[in-house]
C-alpha cells in the first residue's frame, strides 16, 4: 500500500487477503516448527497492519508517526469551543432515548467525521502534518461519539435497515 491517507479500501482488502493466504498458519501446519512460528508471527503482523490501515483514525495516527509527527495528547491543541461542542453532543447522547434523536446525532456526527476525513486527506497530501495532527485529534473525539452512538443503539435494540 502507498503511504497515503486516502487509501483504496478494496485494494487494502485485496492485499490483506493475498498476504493472509501466503502467511496463514494453517498453510504451514505441516511445515517445520520454525516456519510455523514465522508464519504465525507474519500472520499476526498482517492482521495488525490491516486493522491499523482499515481504521481512518488509526491510519492517521500511524502516518503521523511515519512522518515524524507523533500523535500525543500533549502535542494536540484543542480549542475550548470545540471541547464545549463535544460536551454538548455527549449531553444530547445521554438524553437520547428514541431512535429518531439517536439517528439524528449519528448522522450529524458522520457528516462531521467525513469532513474531517477530507481535511486529513488534504493535509497529508500537502504534507501539512501539524494540520493533519490537529484534525486527527478532532477525529478522535468524534470517533468516540460514534462508538457511544453505536453502543446506545445496541442497548436500545436499534438496528439499521
Amino acid at each position: 500500500m502507498q503511504k497515503i491517507f486516502g487509501i483504496d479500501a478494496k485494494e487494502l482488502q485485496k492485499n490483506f487477503k493475498e498476504l493472509q493466504k501466503q502467511f496463514h498458519p494453517d498453510k504451514h501446519a505441516r511445515s517445520e516448527k520454525m516456519l510455523q512460528e514465522i508464519s504465525a508471527e507474519y500472520s499476526s503482523l498482517v492482521n495488525q497492519a490491516f486493522k491499523t490501515l482499515n481504521s481512518p483514525l488509526d491510519r492517521g495516527i500511524y502516518l503521523l508517526e511515519l512522518a515524524g509527527y507523533p500523535f500525543t495528547e500533549e502535542e494536540i491543541h484543542i480549542e475550548q469551543d470545540f471541547l464545549m461542542k463535544i460536551m454538548e453532543i455527549n449531553e444530547e447522547l445521554a438524553d437520547a432515548s428514541d431512535k429518531e434523536s439517536l439517528l439524528r446525532i449519528g448522522d450529524q456526527n458522520r457528516r462531521i467525521m467525513n469532513g474531517l476525513l477530507e481535511e486529513i486527506n488534504d493535509a497529508f497530501d500537502r504534507k501539512d502534518y501539524a494540520r493533519a495532527r490537529q484534525a486527527v485529534g478532532k477525529l478522535k473525539f468524534y470517533a468516540n461519539v460514534a462508538e457511544k452512538v453505536k453502543s446506545i443503539e445496541g442497548d436500545l435494540g436499534i438496528t439499521h435497515d
